[in-house]
């Protein structure tokens, strides 16, 4: 092995080591919980105009949510798939979320007019890390 291809592997060996390390740290430093709620969908290519008015008003009660922490999500324009994740800080912030009439009432309205198909899954966060680039 020559000595650059030495020095790339301690390079790498090193990277790895400082994520491992990181990520550690930031499961150790965390002790609060974090749960994502995410939501798979296939849009119907009819009934737009309700759709986007009922989405504005359950994107605005989201927020005011006790145990709410963020939420984002996309659709692809062609295949009208997408998908929404929404993060809580308790397993009883989601399902007082899932209970809630006006949820109840959406949940109606999305297998009747909004989505072809659509799943959800709840999961706890374990880690999470990125980069906010230059």
């Amino acid at each position: 092995m020559s000595s650059t291809d030495e020095s790339t592997s301690n390079l790498e060996s090193l990277e790895q080591s400082d994520q491992n390390q990181n990520s550690t740290a930031n499961i150790e430093q965390s002790s609060k919980k974090l749960y994502a709620v995410i939501f798979k969908s296939k849009r119907q290519d009819a009934n737009g105009d309700l759709y986007y008015e009922h989405n504005d008003k359950v994107d605005e009660k989201i927020r005011t949510l006790p145990g709410y922490v963020k939420h984002s999500g996309m659709r692809h324009p062609e295949t009208r798939e997408g998908m929404t994740v929404a993060y809580f800080d308790s397993l009883e912030a989601i399902d007082k979320r899932r209970k809630d009439d006006e949820h109840m009432d959406a949940k109606k309205l999305a297998k009747s007019h909004f989505y072809e198909n659509y799943s959800v899954e709840i999961t706890e966060v374990i880690d999470s890390y990125g980069w906010e680039g230059k």
